[in-house]
C-alpha cells in the first residue's frame, strides 16, 4: 500500500507538474513572437489565440496525467486481485537475481521474508490453491507482465507528450505563417493608399 501511495504521490507532485511546466523555450518565443504584429504593437485578437492554445495544450497534459494514474491503480489493484499482493510482489523484487535458482532460494528463505508461502498463503486465502513447484513461474509470469508494463506505459506516455509538442509547434508556426501574410498585405495596402492619396511628381 505504501508503494501504491507513493507512486499516486510521486506521478501528482511530480510528473504532472513536470510535463505542465516543461516547455521548449523556442516554441515558448514563437508564441510569443505571434501576439505581436510586424509593426511591434501587440495583437489582443492573436494574444488570446495564443493563450488559448496554451492553456488547450495544458489542459490536455494535466488530463492524461490523471488518466494515466488512474491507468496505473487499475493495473496495479487488479494485479493485487488476481495475480499477488504488491507486498509480496516488491518483497519478492528486492530478493531478485539473475541467477533462477538463487532467486527461488532467497523466496523460500525464512530470513529474507519467505515470499513464496506468503504467496502460497495469500492464495489459500483467496480460495486458489498452486501445484507444488508451481509458484515460480507465477513469479516469473507476474514480474514479466510488471516489467512489460513498466517499460512500454512511459514510452507511450512521452512519445505522446513529444507528439503533443510537435502539433502544438506546428499550428503555432502556420499561425505565424498567416500573420506575417496578412501584416505584409496590410502595409501593402497602406502603402498603395498612400501613394494614390499623394501621388508622386512626374
Amino acid at each position: 500500500m505504501n508503494f501504491i501511495l507513493f507512486l499516486n504521490a510521486s506521478i501528482v507532485v511530480i510528473v504532472v507538474p513536470a510535463l505542465y511546466f516543461t516547455f521548449p523555450k523556442y516554441l515558448s518565443d514563437l508564441m510569443t513572437s505571434n501576439r505581436y504584429r510586424l509593426d511591434g504593437t501587440m495583437s489582443q485578437k492573436r494574444a488570446e489565440i495564443e493563450s488559448r492554445s496554451l492553456k488547450r495544450w495544458r489542459t490536455n497534459v494535466i488530463f492524461i496525467g490523471f488518466l494515466s494514474l488512474a491507468l496505473i491503480n487499475a493495473g496495479i489493484l487488479t494485479f493485487q486481485k488476481y495475480v499477488m499482493p504488491i507486498e509480496i510482489a516488491w518483497g519478492g523484487l528486492e530478493q531478485f537475481s539473475v541467477n533462477p535458482a538463487i532467486w527461488e532460494e532467497n523466496l523460500k528463505d525464512g530470513n529474507r521474508g519467505d515470499y513464496l508461502g506468503k504467496f502460497s498463503q495469500s492464495q489459500e486465502k483467496r480460495g486458489q490453491t498452486q501445484s507444488r513447484g508451481r509458484e515460480m513461474p507465477v513469479h516469473y509470469l507476474a514480474y514479466g507482465l510488471g516489467l512489460v508494463g513498466l517499460f512500454i506505459f512511459p514510452l507511450v506516455l512521452c512519445r505522446w507528450y513529444a507528439r503533443s509538442l510537435v502539433e502544438l509547434g506546428n499550428r503555432a508556426k502556420r499561425r505565424n505563417k498567416n500573420y506575417l501574410i496578412k501584416d505584409m498585405q496590410s502595409r501593402f495596402e497602406a502603402v498603395e493608399e498612400a501613394l494614390s492619396a499623394d501621388p508622386l511628381p512626374c
